[in-house]
């Protein structure tokens, strides 16, 4: 029993536990059971032994392989909080939307360690764009999933039922005012998102499409101040150049 208890902590998976308790079964059977050194079983009541003794080893083993699994994603999901905190400080100190593409990209491929694509939509059309890692998102059927996420503000590509022959999982970036744009991610081993990697997409894309409604903000402000600009600039040009006729204009109306 303490064997099957060391190697289902060692060990990954159930298969291996039932594993581990058959051969503790027949290991026990083999060395301590009359007749010595081989499978036979004399005695009948041995063989509730042997189901006891299975029975037993298999649950603790599952038990230990469940525990050591909690505790992993205890780890995988203190790391993200971190990393969630870390990304948002990062975020809110960008200057423009060139800068968020970028930083944002940069920061979850880091993260998930996968090749992650940015990219951002104004008026139908591709404002801004970044890679990270392999560039997989180049080819019609990413670019295809790419739109459909876009318009439709669903999940999209692989590990969906929507266009799951694409190589990356698309998600949108939704704000008040719409979809802003989508985040592509594709792991190396070509695995699905686990369910920390897959909440952390959930709770970073919200964080992006604030700044970035911060940026659009931004530069429509700047927008309204240059034609303020604009039109103050007109009207003291006018003033001018009716004032520089208005002197002449009045000394040929005396002469005349």
């Amino acid at each position: 029993l303490l064997g099957i208890l060391l190697f289902s902590y060692l060990a990954e998976g159930y298969v291996f536990s039932i594993c581990s308790s058959v051969c503790a079964v027949l290991l026990y059977n083999f060395f301590f059971t009359e007749p010595y050194y081989n499978l036979k079983v004399n005695n009948p009541d041995y063989i509730i032994t042997f189901l006891v003794m299975f029975l037993v080893g298999f649950i603790t083993s599952m038990l230990t392989i469940r525990i050591r699994l909690e505790r992993q994603q205890v780890v995988e999901r203190e790391q993200y909080i971190s990393s969630l905190f870390y990304i948002e400080k990062k975020l809110l100190d960008v200057k423009s939307e060139e800068e968020l593409v970028k930083t944002s990209a940069k920061e979850i491929a880091n993260q998930l360690n996968a090749n992650i694509l940015i990219q951002f939509y104004n008026n139908n059309e591709v404002s801004n764009r970044d890679v990270q890692g392999k560039d997989i998102f180049d080819n019609d059927i990413e670019k295809t999933a790419c739109l459909e996420t876009y318009q439709s503000g669903s999940p999209c590509g692989y590990g969906t039922t929507l266009f799951s022959d694409a190589k990356a999982y698309y998600t949108p970036i939704v704000s008040q005012n719409g979809v802003l744009g989508i985040v592509g991610v594709s792991m190396p081993d070509s695995s699905v998102l686990s369910e920390t990697q897959n909440t952390f997409i959930n709770v970073i894309t919200p964080q992006i499409a604030v700044v970035l409604e911060r940026q659009n903000l931004s530069r429509k402000e700047q927008k309204v101040q240059i034609e303020m600009q604009k039109e103050h600039l007109r009207a003291d040009m006018l003033r001018s150049i009716s004032h520089d006729f208005r002197t002449p204009l009045a000394g040929i109306m005396g002469l005349a």
